[in-house]
């Protein structure tokens, strides 16, 4: 018989072997996707960022060969992006409890008055945070595993984000086709019939986060602007969508932020 499908690889298994330098900040690492894991955020967002500055440490030291400061530098690299991914959550959950729990409705919802500048949350704003979460490089293991609950908030936000949830689903039957249950290809598999024929969203809707030039919507995990060509990616520091002209890379954990004279997260100097 045909040997079942390996199941995606989890973070002990995409990372390297720590140094002894960097054996402490490594296992805050693996403790700290363990919260995650578990529902525990902001002490999970704690420990990711205790273990991103812990490897900075480490690595300006410059006490390591240089495939040790390689190994290490992959661990920092790991410990930004779950702490963006902590941040992100968060806030997914704080709409959701907005959105679906009566008893914890807000004081800025209760006196919202039409006309006020401001925006409520909505069921767009859950698929735009979770598409930012699939921009995010993850594990396997956690790509899987958020781009199922990003697919379900798609297909739970009616017409406008059809488009969006069958370019996920998509992605999830390319990246891991067979090591998805049956209810879970189906699930993937409906999302792209669903979505023959539909019209893009309202001009108004934004499913998956806006250009910030022109401020049209964008389609769902796209690289370039379709209205006015202009490149976007995710800041680290906001956790929001920017023209990636303007932000810079971390030579150390790869973080993407506004130019500075250090990275915001482990310390090293930004380029120029």
């Amino acid at each position: 018989p045909p040997e079942p499908p390996r199941p995606p690889r989890d973070l002990h298994e995409t990372m390297p072997a720590p140094p002894v330098q960097a054996r402490a900040p490594a296992a805050r690492l693996r403790e700290a996707v363990s919260l995650l894991d578990r529902g525990s955020l902001e002490e999970g967002r704690r420990t990711a960022r205790e273990a991103a500055q812990g490897v900075g440490t480490v690595l300006r030291s410059r006490e390591m060969s240089r495939s040790d400061i390689a190994k290490a530098t992959t661990i920092l690299q790991a410990s930004v992006c779950y702490d963006l991914l902590a941040r992100l959550l968060q806030q997914i959950r704080r709409v959701h409890q907005e959105l679906y729990d009566p008893c914890n409705v807000p004081d800025r919802l209760r006196n919202f008055a039409p006309g006020q500048d401001q925006e409520l949350p909505s069921d767009a704003t859950l698929c735009t945070l979770w598409t930012y979460v699939l921009r995010i490089p993850l594990p396997p293991k956690q790509v899987l595993r958020y781009g199922l609950q990003a697919l379900d908030a798609h297909k739970r936000s009616g017409p406008g984000a059809k488009l969006g949830a069958a370019r996920i689903g998509q992605l999830l039957l390319h990246h891991f086709g067979e090591a998805l249950s049956p209810d879970q290809r189906r699930s993937a598999e409906g999302a792209a019939i669903a979505a023959r024929g539909a019209a893009a969203p309202a001009r108004g809707q934004a499913f998956a986060g806006r250009c910030p030039k022109c401020r049209l919507p964008l389609p769902c995990l796209a690289q370039v602007c379709d209205s006015c060509a202009t490149p976007v990616q995710l800041c680290y520091r906001t956790a929001r969508l920017v023209d990636s002209r303007a932000l810079v890379a971390c030579q150390g954990c790869a973080a993407s932020q506004p130019a500075g004279d250090r990275c915001g997260w482990c310390g090293l100097n930004l380029p120029a």
